[in-house]
């Protein structure tokens, strides 16, 4: 029942975050506490920053690394 409880509390947590307007389809929200150390492989993400710019990282974990990031979405950034 407990189980039961915590599934459904996740699902309506992250129903509600993924209705954030200014964040698209599929973002990562890059969460507390920042990774260490990441892969060092190529699978393109693209970090957006807390005040609105966009960069390309080699990974969603690089980028996320970086305290400036807020989400990333996979795929290069559009220019």
């Amino acid at each position: 029942m407990i189980k039961f409880l915590i599934a459904g509390f996740t699902a309506l947590l992250l129903a509600g975050c993924q209705s954030k307007p200014t964040m698209p389809k599929g973002a990562l929200v890059c969460e507390e506490p920042r990774p260490q150390m990441c892969t060092m492989d190529y699978t393109p993400a693209c970090g957006h920053h807390s005040d609105g710019k966009t960069k390309t990282y080699s990974n969603s974990c690089s980028a996320c690394a970086r305290t400036e990031v807020s989400f990333v979405v996979a795929g290069e950034c559009k220019k």
